[in-house]
């Protein structure tokens, strides 16, 4: 997420100084990989061991933790929803392991709306009106 944030800014320096037109397709690139990245890692490390049964309990603390930094980043988080749906995660976390509750659920659900209505592109606002937010 760190990475992302300092992408941003210079993503948004570049972009002040009129020069962003020569480097956008590496821009909206390096944003889709890291991104990606970032998924690729949540799912074979937290999501994909908790469908097989292993360490239940660390696994959704590992993911509480990562959700809870999430949610204070509200740029990558906007970004992230564009390709992906923490929605989804929350919810196979919620079946497989009943860990987290309703009441977790909401908090980070809201955090997932705010960050979209604060950063989010007009496809992921759409995406407010179509996906179930409690």
């Amino acid at each position: 997420m760190h990475v992302f944030e300092t992408f941003l800014r210079t993503y948004e320096r570049i972009r002040q100084s009129n020069d962003i037109d020569n480097y956008n397709d590496v821009f909206e690139e390096t944003k889709y990989e890291t991104i990606h990245l970032f998924n690729d890692l949540l799912t074979s490390c937290c999501i994909d061991p908790l469908l097989i049964n292993e360490k239940k309990t660390e696994n959704v603390e590992s993911l509480i933790d990562i959700f809870s930094q999430l949610i204070t980043e509200k740029r990558f988080l906007s970004a992230y929803e564009d390709y992906f749906n923490l929605r989804e995660i929350l919810d196979i976390v919620h079946q497989t392991t009943e860990l987290l509750d309703e009441e977790q659920v909401k908090f980070y659900t809201d955090a997932v709306k705010e960050a979209i209505e604060l950063y989010g592109t007009p496809s992921c606002k759409q995406k407010l009106k179509s996906v179930s937010y409690f």
